[in-house]
Formats: C-alpha cells, structure tokens, sequence
C-alpha cells in the first residue's frame, strides 16, 4: 500500500463481533490510512455508519456499492449440453464431446499469467487504468486466474482470483455468452478452493439476469450482501 491512489491494492476487510468499538478502531492511524484513497469491504451493512462518521469527521468522501454475495462450500456441476465436463489439471476426456463438438470447443483448461494483464484490465467494469493494469499483473502473479481458450488460441471467458482470495474479474466474449463457459470455470474453481480447504467466494451485481443465472446452476445469495465503502479526498 505504497501508492496513495491506488484504490485497488489499499483494500480492507472488516468484520466486527463489537460494533460500538468499531468508530474508534477506524479512526486509529495504526490501523487506517486515511490520507490514501482506499476501500473497505465487508459483508455487515451497520459498519457502513461507523465508516461514514469517521469520514465526515475527516472530511473524506465515501462512495457506497452494495452487490450480491455468494459464497458456497459444494460445488454445483454446471447443467450445460455445450460445454465437456473435463478438469483444469487434465484435457477433456476422449468420449466427453462427439468429433464436431471437440473440434468447436476447446477445453477450459488455461492457467492466466501476467502476460494477459492487458486483456483482463480492457474489460473489467472495475479497471482500465494503469493502476488497475499493475493490480492484475500482481494477481496473476500470485493467484490462480483460469480461462477458456476460444478457436483462434486467445481467452474468451475468464475469472482472477484477488488479493482476497475471492473471485473476480470475470468476462466472456460477447459472442461466446450463453455457452457455458463461465459456469465451467466457477465450477473448476470452486472444485480448486475445496481441494485447499478454502471456502468459494464472489460477487455479482443484483441485476435479476445474473440472479436467474445463478439459480439455473444451484447457487444462492447470502442475505447480507456484500459492501464496498470507497475514500477518497
């Protein structure tokens, strides 16, 4: 957290069992930075008070995005005819998909690295910048990041793992949309979190469309949502 503006990498995450001591542990310099612009994320909506006296008190502007959480610890395999069940750490199996199939789908079986930054950052919501461009350089080069790879040899749906361990930054190609590309690779990857003992986590705006999408491979929201808190002078 060495560039004051890089909102990306100055993240916090705050869960609180002592609400009424929350005020003052925000308010503590050894704990926040409030000269940086930042951001807090967190599942409980009453912290969002705390955060907004604070930054009155500090004169420091807060912005407030709440999204749909899901979390789960069984993976649900994907319901689709379009894609072949196969697994990231082997090809598709000989007999999961006829000659014509195999030969229009190629297995989701790439591993994302620095190399394709540049991609990730030109089509999340979140980025296109050159801050958001050295964040995900720094995830690929820690985390798993997984993808599809499409006839041409280039990804065309993908997901990165973040700093938190959650998944994000997923996209898919317009024209490869409701193939059942991103359900596969949420499924690998929540096969990948179980095998390390780790719940699966992430978050998607609370659009009915992606609700719905949700529902048809057996994911439910939590009921508390998820809270991004952005500061910023």
């Amino acid at each position: 957290m060495k560039d004051d503006l890089d909102r990306y990498t100055n993240t916090y995450h705050i869960f609180t069992k002592a609400p009424d001591k929350l005020e003052e542990v925000l308010a503590c310099p050894q704990v926040i930075s409030w000269e940086q612009t930042f951001q807090i994320q967190g599942c409980q909506v009453n912290v969002g008070e705390a955060i907004r006296k604070i930054s009155a008190a500090k004169s420091v502007q807060v912005d407030h995005l709440k999204t749909t959480l899901i979390m789960t610890e069984i993976p649900v395999e994907p319901k689709t005819s379009t894609v072949p069940t196969s697994s990231p750490y082997r090809g598709c199996d000989s007999d999961s998909a006829d000659e014509k199939t195999q030969s229009q789908i190629i297995c989701p079986d790439i591993f994302l690295d620095a190399s394709h930054m540049g991609l990730v950052n030109e089509q999340w919501n979140f980025g296109k910048n050159e801050r958001s461009l050295k964040y995900i350089e720094r995830c690929l080069q820690n985390f798993p990041g997984f993808g599809v790879l499409g006839p041409g040899g280039d990804p065309i749906s993908w997901i990165v793992i973040e700093q938190s361990c959650e998944m994000r930054m997923g996209y898919t190609v317009p024209k490869y949309r409701d193939k059942g590309y991103m359900k596969k690779i949420s499924f690998h990857f929540m096969k990948y979190f179980i095998q390390k003992k780790n719940a699966s986590y992430f978050h998607v705006s609370r659009d009915e469309e992606n609700l719905q999408a949700l529902r048809s491979v057996g994911l439910k929201a939590t009921p508390c949502g998820w809270h991004h808190w952005e500061m910023h002078s």
